[in-house]
C-alpha cells in the first residue's frame, strides 16, 4: 500500500514538473514567433523603402520582398491556427491540479489509508492525466533532467 501511494505522489510530481517545462517551452515558443513576425514585417519594409530610394530597378531586392512577405503570411497563419494562450491555460490548469492533488496526498499519506481511499486518489489523479494536454519531448527531458 505504502508503495503503491508512493507510485501515485511520483507520478503527480512528475506531471506537475513536466507541465511547468510545457508552459517555459510555449512562452519562449510563442516570444520567438512574435518576434519572427515583426522582423520579416521590418524586414519587408525595409527592403521597399530601399528599393523606392534606388532609382534603378533591382530585380534582387524585389524577389527578396517577395520571398519575406511569403514567409510573414505563412508566420501569420500560423499565429492564427495555433492559440498560444489557450494551450499555455491547459497546461497551467493540469500543473496546477497535479500539484493540489499532490499536497492533499502528501497530507493523507501521513496516516494510514484503506484501499478505497487509495483508489480515490487514483481516480482522480487519472482524471486529470485524462484530461491533460499533450506535452512534447523536450518538456519531459527537462523535468527528468530536474528530477536528478
Amino acid at each position: 500500500m505504502k508503495d503503491t501511494t508512493k507510485t501515485v505522489y511520483d507520478n503527480l510530481a512528475f506531471t506537475h514538473k513536466v507541465h511547468e517545462k510545457q508552459c517555459e517551452i510555449l512562452s519562449i515558443a510563442s516570444i520567438i514567433i512574435r518576434l519572427l513576425s515583426v522582423s520579416l514585417i521590418v524586414a519587408v519594409l525595409f527592403l521597399q523603402f530601399w528599393q523606392f530610394a534606388n532609382t534603378q530597378t533591382d530585380r534582387t531586392l524585389l524577389v527578396w520582398s517577395i520571398i519575406l512577405t511569403v514567409a510573414e503570411v505563412g508566420v501569420a497563419f500560423f499565429q492564427l491556427n495555433f492559440n498560444y494562450d489557450k494551450l499555455l491555460d491547459q497546461h497551467r490548469g493540469t500543473a496546477k491540479n497535479c500539484l493540489l492533488l499532490k499536497n492533499r496526498l502528501l497530507v493523507a499519506k501521513s496516516n494510514p489509508m484503506t484501499s478505497n481511499e487509495l483508489m480515490k486518489y487514483v481516480d482522480e489523479a487519472n482524471k486529470i492525466y485524462e484530461a491533460a494536454p499533450q506535452t512534447g519531448q523536450l518538456a519531459k527531458w527537462m523535468a527528468n533532467r530536474k528530477k536528478k
